[in-house]
């Protein structure tokens, strides 16, 4: 047996009902197999221990954890399911035979993703309602690996050296609080179960991470996560994670006790720190080597993980998804203060006695896989453009050589069964280049498809570029031009792209075809929009034998997939490539859904539509004309034939049809309106 007394740490031997330490003495419960070395009956959740009941027994009830969650509670099931919370494990030195401790586990939102990746995963929480829900769905996942224990975490029932990773996420702020949380209630309203504490916040955090320095090995790694106490978010008037008052993190302690004392009815005792009172206190503890890195917007879901330095970059390249007082601001300082500033921190420590720690997971791979091109190791990761999806890949930049500039970009698939787009993707963009009627590059085509140790992933020459959305190039001064610039440029692309692809033209007449296909796969339509395919039917029919290009289609091609890098434009993203399709798709995409993203999609829906918005429509739709040399007459129906083009494709499980512009019955009943429309 792995556990050992928290108290004099010798072997347990198991009874009946209890774990008992022949040498103290002591005897510990097993509660429904789980055993419980705590000395007190603590409680954090989210949710009450009424509701957390209830759904444990659904769960155990019912077989099935997702399904009883959905029920009970269902505003939370998103935040513990997302794989993308433990996006920073590519960062970590794991494999198969790794022994990892998830400290304060809760709901398993970390132990899951890591558990088919390493050998045995101890998840541990002071909650016994949470570390039953998550026993429950580790098995109900088939995770044979995942080990439970109530416990605290001043006092670990293992021995010493036992794990090679130790995770502490969005737990050390609260490890000092012994009042019952519940943070559905306790974040909106006063206390009244106000207790006294002897001990200072502090003093509690640094016995834990004493402890957890402890049960590391000398080459292991610990995973701290926690908000940065000068965040620049705090700074502009955003309340405290924890308490939900303004500016108390800024504040010295000892005022910030006496606001939430008043405010609260409770004292301040959920301490973040700066990045040097962290590395003061992992160094007391007894880590010798600590790796401070930035994450924004919040270590639960975030847009980046990367050392201090290069934070300052991406906190700027992202401003526009925190805010306009946070984008604002972010230009303005200085980047010795936004490299401080970043909301949250998370940290590797390690390597006491002046041992290195492993290779992180990531780089051990990429540099197998990169041996026979001569690429240097890696001197450096950065989790970059992370996106919500399980489906969807986490992104890397990848460092090999001392510099400023990535020398790689990986595609790292989160789920197993994710996989398959990745190796999509790659088998696309070969057909593509084999299509090509001559050399295209304007798209770069991957180095390396890696499958080994547990991960799935693209590896891609770094391009350096800038990638822009409607959105972001559609505010400030200026902003009509840079957007019909972004647009024009895109364009002549697309043409290249469809220039290069050609492979026949069809007569008008023969889209009716495809239309039948179209709209048997849509159902059925609303009066309106039927008269409306209706007219498109008739107007098909009228332009016979007009001749229209067959080509491939890149099935997403939009300004978010299009990297800038000086006078060149490299196109991404070849996921929902086609070898074989109609021009209007993709023409589609990069003029209605770029102004559909740009502006709001309810000015479209009136009588009054922008008049900004129609004349970049008709420049964009010229100069498509112009390039593309396709009759004017044909183009007059490009909005009705890309909407219903895109209502009936199929889409993959990981893709909500309802993100694309287009798709929304509004945007689409209006798109089909005959030609004394707005878009035409």
């Amino acid at each position: 047996m792995s556990f050992r007394c928290p108290t004099c740490r010798d072997p347990l031997a198991q009874e009946t009902e209890h774990l008992v330490c022949r040498r103290c003495e002591r005897h510990y419960p097993l509660v429904r197999g789980i055993p419980d070395f705590r000395t007190e009956s603590g409680y954090w959740c989210n949710v009450s221990r009424q509701v957390l009941r209830e759904l444990v027994d659904d769960a155990r009830t019912s077989g099935d954890w997702r399904a009883a969650a959905n029920r009970h509670v269902p505003d939370y099931v998103e935040h513990f399911t997302s794989r993308g919370r433990a996006d920073f494990r590519f960062l970590l030195p794991l494999d198969r035979t790794s022994v990892v401790l998830d400290a304060g586990a809760m709901w398993g939102g970390i132990t899951v993703p890591m558990a088919p990746e390493a050998g045995t995963v101890y998840a541990v929480d002071k909650t016994l309602e949470t570390i039953e829900f998550l026993d429950l769905r580790a098995k109900q996942s088939g995770l044979g690996n995942v080990r439970v224990c109530a416990c605290g975490l001043d006092k670990l029932p293992f021995q010493d050296g036992f794990f090679d990773i130790v995770i502490l996420s969005g737990v050390l702020e609260w490890v000092a609080v012994d009042e019952e949380t519940v943070l559905a209630r306790d974040y909106f309203q006063p206390r009244h179960d106000r207790r006294s504490y002897g001990l200072a916040p502090e003093r509690v955090q640094t016995d834990v991470l004493t402890e957890l320095r402890r049960v590391l090995k000398a080459t292991g790694v610990l995973c701290l996560a926690i908000e940065n106490r000068y965040g620049l978010p705090y700074f502009l008037g955003k309340p405290d994670d924890h308490v939900n008052v303004r500016f108390v993190p800024l504040l010295p302690r000892r005022l910030a006790n006496l606001v939430t004392q008043w405010r609260l009815n409770s004292p301040y005792r959920t301490y973040t720190h700066s990045d040097r009172a962290l590395r003061s206190m992992l160094g007391e503890a007894g880590f010798d080597t600590v790796k401070v890195m930035g994450c924004s917007p919040h270590y639960i879901e975030p847009d980046f993980i990367c050392n201090q330095v290069r934070a300052r970059y991406y906190l700027r390249k992202h401003r526009h998804r925190l805010g306009r007082k946070y984008g604002l601001m972010s230009r303005l300082l200085p980047a010795s203060l936004l490299s401080k500033t970043i909301p949250s921190f998370v940290v590797l420590a390690g390597g006491a006695n002046g041992t290195q720690t492993e290779q992180a997971k990531l780089a051990r791979v990429f540099d197998d896989a990169m041996a026979h091109k001569a690429v240097g190791p890696v001197r450096e990761l950065a989790l970059v453009d992370s996106r919500k999806g399980d489906d969807l890949p986490a992104c890397f930049e990848v460092w090999t050589a001392d510099g400023s500039v990535p020398s790689h970009f990986c595609k790292v698939a989160r789920d197993p069964g994710a996989a398959a787009i990745l190796k999509d993707e790659c088998e696309n963009m070969g057909r593509f280049h084999a299509a090509c009627r001559e050399p295209f590059g304007a798209v770069v085509p991957p180095q390396a498809l890696v499958e080994r140790d547990d991960v799935r992933m693209l590896i891609y020459r770094h391009l350096g570029g800038k990638v822009s959305t409607p959105k972001a190039l559609y505010r400030g001064f200026l902003a009509t031009r840079r957007l019909e610039h972004a647009a024009l440029r895109a364009i002549e692309l697309l043409c290249e792209f469809q220039r290069q692809t050609f492979q026949r033209k069809v007569r008008m007449r023969d889209l009716l075809t495809a239309l039948d296909g179209w709209l048997a796969r849509i159902g059925v339509l609303d009066a309106a929009s039927a008269a409306n395919v209706a007219h498109l039917r008739e107007e098909l029919e009228r332009l016979g034998d007009r001749e229209l290009p067959v080509c491939a289609v890149h099935g997403d091609f939009n300004l978010g997939n299009i990297m800038v890098c000086g006078k060149e434009r490299y196109l991404l993203d070849f996921e929902h490539y086609e070898d074989t399709g109609l021009p209007f798709f993709d023409l589609g995409n990069i003029t209605i859904s770029t102004l559909l993203m740009a502006f709001d999609a309810r000015v479209f829906l009136g009588q009054e539509h922008h008049r900004r918005a129609v004349a970049l429509f008709r420049s964009w739709v010229s100069a498509y004309q112009k390039l593309s040399g396709i009759d004017t007459e044909v183009l007059r129906f490009l909005c009705p034939l890309a909407a219903l083009e895109q209502k009936a494709k199929t889409y993959p499980a990981h893709r909500d049809p309802a993100t694309y512009p287009m798709f929304p019955d509004p945007v689409f009943t209006k798109l089909l309106a005959p030609r004394e429309s707005f878009w035409q």
